[in-house]
């Protein structure tokens, strides 16, 4: 049965004396051919339980055996069915603290799902009741994208779903109306290539929104990075019909631009709950997603599907 144990050999008494004493357990551990690591306090060991105990006895009786009295402390972790705890554990918790860890104003884990809005398929529905599905579905970030509303509505609906979003804790970005995002409170705006440049939304903004821009390459990427952007949206990552003049982007460049900048990069553009595992591997922190959550039946179901599989390859 694998087992993960910590565990410190030393002997009473303190001086330079010991150090080679103490070098034969380190050694005796090291020959064992067991996965181990030793750090200043305690060593870890890894394997099936009879031969991690073997390996701890020898290594305190090396002591007891040259008329040392030994003090020996040990923990264990036993888990069925696992193997490789050593490294896995260390890999979880960096990866929740990669998560977690606030770019900014922005955290990561925000950016898991990111659902955009487009009312071409409310067929009756309020754009509100199909933000509010998304939102039960999982979504962790909401952007309104109104291209055609007139300034009055548009302000009406994008204040009734700051309010949606913050009843759920879930940010709430606006798309390009910089100027209707401060004056209703938003939590952050998003800009494209062809809208206001970045440095002067950061200015009007403030430092305590969230900024993001679409870049489509390494070089548009560290600037939007130098002008305060807190993510990208970089894409199409794959053929998409929500924009008319989308490119799409080969898996080189996503992978090179995750590379290079040091804030979360979100993949979009024609990504569907079919294609999305596609995706791994490439260091994006989410993806975001018109059609393949507000086009469906279902959306909240939609949602919840597309969610478990994005969370899944990251």
């Amino acid at each position: 049965m694998n087992t993960l144990i910590a565990f410190s050999v030393a002997p009473f008494g303190a001086g330079e004396e010991l150090s080679d004493a103490v070098a034969e357990v380190v050694q005796i551990i090291r020959n064992s051919g067991l996965k181990n690591r030793t750090y200043s306090m305690f060593t870890e060991i890894e394997g099936e339980w009879d031969d991690v105990m073997r390996v701890v006895k020898d290594a305190t009786f090396v002591l007891a055996q040259k008329g040392l009295r030994t003090e020996l402390v040990l923990k264990a972790d036993i888990r069925p069915g696992y193997t490789n705890t050593m490294d896995g554990k260390l890999e979880r918790l960096e990866s929740s603290i990669k998560k977690n860890k606030k770019s900014g104003r922005c955290a990561q884990k925000d950016l898991t799902l990111y659902a955009i809005t487009d009312r071409h398929w409310l067929n009756g529905e309020t754009l509100k009741s199909q933000v509010e599905k998304a939102l039960k579905g999982g979504a962790t970030m909401i952007q309104i994208r109104e291209k055609d509303l007139d300034e009055k509505e548009f302000l009406s609906e994008a204040e009734e779903l700051l309010a949606l979003c913050r009843s759920y804790g879930v940010p709430f970005i606006v798309n390009d109306n910089v100027e209707l995002a401060v004056k209703i409170g938003a939590d952050g705006v998003h800009v494209g290539q062809s809208d206001m440049n970045a440095r002067d939304v950061r200015a009007l903004i403030g430092n305590d929104k969230i900024l993001g821009v679409s870049t489509q390459t390494v070089e548009q990427a560290l600037f939007a990075q130098e002008c305060g952007a807190d993510y990208l949206g970089v894409g199409a990552v794959f053929p998409t019909g929500s924009k008319d003049d989308a490119e799409v982007l080969d898996r080189k460049t996503l992978m090179d631009i995750c590379k290079a900048v040091s804030i979360p990069v979100v993949a979009i553009g024609g990504i569907t709950k079919d294609n999305v595992r596609e995706l791994k591997g490439t260091g994006i922190a989410g993806i975001s997603v018109i059609s393949a959550i507000f086009a469906q039946k279902d959306i909240q179901n939609a949602t919840a599907e597309l969610l478990k599989r994005t969370e899944e390859i990251l």
